[in-house]
């Protein structure tokens, strides 16, 4: 009798910790990375997302705009889609931001107005691009997709 009491109050403690959400454990944030390179010029992606129950949360995206042999001027332009990995058919898009023409040299980022929540059941990836400002001449572009979840 006593045993099943212990394993009563056991089971109402683990589902009272995972109700209560200053007893739950918090999420970890975790990311997902890409690159991509033209004519010297680099850019660096990361989505950052959390996991929670059965859906991932995407909070935070950043880019890192880097130049080893020219000059990159403030009027850069970076797109973003988050997309669906429907393996065999075309990824829908579940969400899609484009900078105007503001994006200086370095780190930069984008946090949407609302985390973007996709089923974990669902693999998700970032598709990137980055349109360098390169002074009185074409401007390089390149894009790239994030691994997947």
């Amino acid at each position: 009798m006593p045993q099943r009491i212990a394993r009563r109050l056991a089971l109402l403690l683990v589902s009272s910790a995972l109700l209560l959400p200053g007893l739950a454990p918090q999420a970890q944030a975790l990311s997902l990375h890409g690159h991509c390179t033209k004519s010297g010029y680099n850019a660096g992606f990361t989505t950052y997302y959390r996991e929670s129950h059965s859906y991932n949360y995407i909070g935070l995206f950043t880019w890192d705009l880097r130049t080893t042999k020219h000059k990159l001027n403030n009027k850069s332009n970076i797109e973003i889609k988050q997309k669906w990995d429907k393996r065999f058919a075309k990824d829908p898009t579940v969400f899609h931001w484009k900078s105007g023409d503001n994006v200086h040299r370095g780190a930069g980022s984008h946090r949407p107005r609302h985390e973007i929540r996709i089923g974990i059941e669902h693999s998700t990836y970032s598709w990137y691009k980055a349109i360098f400002d390169r002074p009185h001449a074409k401007d390089p572009r390149c894009s790239t997709n994030t691994t997947r979840t």
